[in-house]
């Protein structure tokens, strides 16, 4: 379950204190309007923050942590509990698809957007995770929504192109390209 207080509160913690982050995941999702589950609050940040983030929010950390996931990797994984909301926050993240990892850059650099004072990363950058990650039905809700709505990034769209990536990936990047 995740609390919208939480999530404002948190947003609140890190732009006070200048961490480079976006919303992601399952969160992103529902705040576009997407029919899904949410369990959890993803954070993608800048490598560069780490020790600010740990700092200020080591006193919700979690002494217990996931077992390591296979199919994607970090520089930086916490766990966080607050008000009943998991929180996981991430750096450096990189996904192992068809036995190759790919590294998704996240730093000042990388776009956002701001809904109600909470910094979001791009509907197109989760496309490309999701896609990595194979999560099918996620990546299908996604591409039916840019093709429906038109609403897509293209700049950020032909920047993803150019990262390292597979080719059948790029293929469908190019796609959205074209809409």
């Amino acid at each position: 379950m995740v609390n919208k207080l939480t999530l404002e509160y948190l947003a609140q913690i890190l732009r006070k204190n200048q961490v480079c982050y976006g919303i992601g995941g399952s969160v992103l999702l529902k705040e576009l309007g997407f029919d899904v589950i949410v369990n959890d609050i993803d954070i993608v940040i800048d490598p560069k923050d780490i020790k600010i983030v740990d700092t200020i929010l080591k006193e919700y950390k979690d002494r217990f942590q996931k077992p390591k996931d296979i199919k994607f990797d970090t520089l930086y994984f916490a766990e966080f509990s607050i008000n009943q909301t998991d929180i996981d926050i991430m750096a450096g993240f990189k996904v192992n698809y068809e036995t190759k990892w790919y590294t998704f850059p996240f730093d000042k650099e990388t776009p956002t957007t701001s809904i109600a004072n909470v910094d979001y990363m791009l509907l197109e950058d989760w496309y490309v995770i999701y896609y990595l990650l194979d999560r099918n039905i996620k990546v299908s809700l996604i591409e039916t929504y840019f093709f429906q709505t038109k609403l897509i990034d293209k700049a950020r769209v032909s920047n993803l192109v150019k990262l390292a990536l597979p080719a059948d990936l790029k293929m469908r990047l190019i796609k959205l390209l074209n809409i």
